[in-house]
């Protein structure tokens, strides 16, 4: 997994890698994130889908990504019904609505980027 430096006099240093990631999304102008196995993570940016300059993603590390956000309650709609969705908020970044979902192909997870108008 790549290592994302966020720090600066306006920005929080983040210890959480899962925070480091959508932090980066989100100084990119991203209105959503999407991690599968095999693949760097992806990014939306004005519409257009494009990879971000990390390795490829495994599937446990996916799992230990979601892991660090996941509630009790997440934890247990993700072992009923193979999905989590809930709302997370990384303070001076933004807030995010995370779905988590266990497939045969592994774990995938998507964070949409939510603006405030």
């Amino acid at each position: 997994m790549g290592e994302f430096i966020v720090a600066g006099d306006d920005v929080p240093v983040l210890s959480r890698e899962i925070d480091r990631l959508l932090a980066a999304a989100a100084r990119a102008g991203a209105s959503a994130v999407y991690l599968k196995p095999g693949a760097s993570p992806g990014i939306r940016v004005q519409g257009r889908l494009s990879n971000m300059r990390m390795p490829e993603l495994t599937s446990s590390g996916i799992e230990a990504l979601a892991r660090e956000i996941l509630g009790v309650e997440e934890e247990r709609a993700l072992a009923k019904f193979s999905a989590a969705v809930f709302p997370y908020e990384i303070p001076q970044v933004g807030r995010f609505r995370i779905s988590v979902f266990r497939r045969s192909s592994g774990f995938l997870l998507t964070a949409r980027c939510l603006r405030d108008d």
